[in-house]
């Protein structure tokens, strides 16, 4: 089944049980006098399987109970933690992440309804919702029976897709798809009853959506579904129970998160450069995206490569920052590294 299996062994040595000797002859002696013969022999035949798999053994740790539980549950930190690097990592620059996250929680009511909510997450390209989703996942996933989160689906192959959502929620390492039809009849056969959170990226069309049998329907009670999509039309469609827009940044928080960036702490330390901060931020309109973008490329830089920037960005004032970024980039990157630092921001803000 793909599942893992960690037998203890208290008290007992494993060849006993592989063997059924000892006090495990004494009770199959027992049963067999009560029970069919074959009915005796699969438990045998489950024993030997069991004993058979790596595990605990209380005698190898000298009888000591205590240190015996710790190292089991070493064991089991260690394994969930390998698990945990499959979930979407959250950056460690938190600013104005956590308003954002429990707005759209309150929303979420999870451990409340029993209904199966479908939440949409709404917004242009760099205002921050995949962070937020992903937070929200960190926070959340370990409260369902399953959970997963689905990047880039726009991008990605939908089998792959319908692997990842089946193989993240049930556990299994083995799951095998063959086509689209056969992902979405297997998700709706197997997901059915879990009670489930499922996260998805990037949507920008309905078709995506069916494949993935992302409906009140498909999983059970108290499931939380997330789309998250720039396609206000799309979560309409779907008759999502609430739309969150996402929200850009205020003042405070962008002039942080940009600072952060050009200068690797919350305000600078140069007298110098106190004035820059806050004109590059009122040129960014409180993208997080624009506001990470430009602080990492101005980070280091000189002053008057600082100013150049900012001519730059004035001289189209009702130009979307999209198209300024793209203009700065034009006009400052070396030309080594402009077509990949280009490359990168288009494919960001395509």
């Amino acid at each position: 089944m793909g599942q893992t299996v960690l037998p203890i062994f208290y008290d007992v040595d494993p060849s006993e049980v592989r063997h059924q000797t000892g006090s495990f002859a004494t009770a199959f002696g027992k049963h067999e006098e009560c029970f069919d013969g074959d009915m005796v022999q699969r438990w045998r035949s489950a024993f030997t399987l069991a004993a058979n798999l790596a595990g605990g053994n209380l005698r190898n740790t000298d009888g000591y109970e205590g240190k015996f539980i710790r190292k089991v549950v070493d064991d089991i930190t260690r394994r969930l933690k390998s698990l945990n690097n499959t979930y979407p990592d959250v950056p460690t620059n938190q600013i104005g992440i956590d308003s954002r996250v429990q707005l759209i929680s309150n929303e979420l009511d999870v451990g409340g309804s029993n209904n199966v909510h479908i939440i949409g997450i709404l917004g242009m390209v760099g205002t921050g919702k995949t962070t937020v989703a992903k937070a929200i996942f960190r926070r959340f996933h370990q409260m369902f029976e399953g959970s997963c989160f689905l990047s880039k689906v726009r991008e990605e192959d939908m089998v792959k897709l319908q692997i990842k959502l089946l193989s993240d929620i049930l556990k299994l390492a083995n799951v095998e798809v063959s086509s689209v039809d056969q992902g979405t009849k297997e998700i709706k056969r197997r997901l059915g009853r879990m009670r489930v959170l499922v996260i998805i990226d990037d949507v920008d069309c309905v078709k995506q959506l069916h494949e993935l049998a992302i409906n009140r329907d498909t999983f059970g009670p108290g499931s939380r579904i997330i789309i998250i999509t720039r396609d206000k039309h799309l979560l309409k469609i779907l008759e999502v129970d609430k739309t969150c827009t996402a929200q850009i940044m205020n003042k405070e928080e962008a002039l942080e998160l940009f600072c952060c960036h050009a200068f690797t702490e919350s305000y600078p330390a140069d007298q110098e450069y106190l004035e820059l901060p806050s004109k590059v931020v009122n040129y960014c309109g409180g993208l997080p995206l624009a506001l990470e973008v430009l602080g990492s490329y101005l980070c280091t830089k000189l002053k008057s490569e600082w100013r150049s920037a900012l001519r730059k960005l004035k001289r189209h004032p009702h130009m979307p920052i999209y198209e300024k970024l793209k203009i700065s980039y034009d006009g400052l990157i070396d030309d080594d590294v402009k077509d990949y630092s280009l490359t990168y921001l288009v494919s960001l803000l395509e």
